[in-house]
């Protein structure tokens, strides 16, 4: 066994180790922010809610569709964090990109 095969040998034992540490990492994120949700889950779409109704107020209702995609979209990500955190990032994903579909009906043509 030459110097190159102990390197690589060191190495790839590094790698495995550093993965664990991250999955081990990543599953402390997804549990904290699972209690978070659950506590405080409610306090967030309530506050996104209220700024929804303060931009329809302020816009006369011209931004709802993409302001009502928004809440849909926060409460969905909050009640997928409560169970899991990977289908959180997948609807907070989908409320965004709703969201930008939304807005680009809105936007004033050039």
């Amino acid at each position: 066994m030459g110097i190159l095969d102990k390197i690589l040998g060191r190495a790839k034992g590094a790698a495995q180790d550093v993965a664990k540490e991250a999955g081990d990492l990543a599953s402390q994120a997804k549990e904290t922010a699972a209690g978070l949700a659950e506590k405080h889950g409610d306090k967030v779409t309530d506050a996104i809610d209220k700024a929804a109704d303060f931009v329809d107020d302020k816009t006369g209702g011209k931004l709802s569709s993409v302001t009502d995609k928004v809440s849909e979209g926060a409460e969905k990500a909050v009640d997928a964090l409560k169970g899991e955190a990977g289908d959180a990032a997948d609807a907070a994903t989908e409320a965004a990109d709703a969201a930008a579909d939304a807005a680009e009906g809105t936007k004033p043509s050039a």
